[in-house]
């Protein structure tokens, strides 16, 4: 991947991870194993499997939470700490094939 297509990658993960964490993890680890999506090796993790899988249960969990009014409340509190980290890790993961400053820029 050149620069501008792992810029792209990561300013679209981290992005997309802000609203549904789950869902970018889950879309891109089962695109990457299909071969529709070339992910760069510091993000061949979200290929296995267990990943996968595991994103897919906590999307659905994700999906029903929404639907009760305090679960909902109570969901996105919690994940307003886990979104924000998580969305800066999958973007320097991204970028982490090219020169290392960029990493830690990105």
């Amino acid at each position: 991947m050149d620069i501008l297509q792992s810029l792209a990658l990561a300013g679209g993960m981290a992005w997309a991870s802000g609203m549904r964490l789950y869902a970018v993890v889950f879309l891109a680890g089962l695109l990457g194993r299909l071969g529709y999506l070339q992910l760069p090796a510091t993000l061949s993790v979200l290929e296995n499997p267990w990943i996968i899988g595991l994103s897919g249960v906590l999307l659905c969990i994700e999906f029903l939470a929404d639907k009760v009014p305090a679960i909902d409340s109570f969901w996105d509190a919690l994940q307003g700490f886990i979104r924000i980290p998580a969305g800066a890790l999958l973007a320097a993961l991204a970028m982490g094939e090219h020169v290392p400053a960029l990493m830690v820029a990105a």
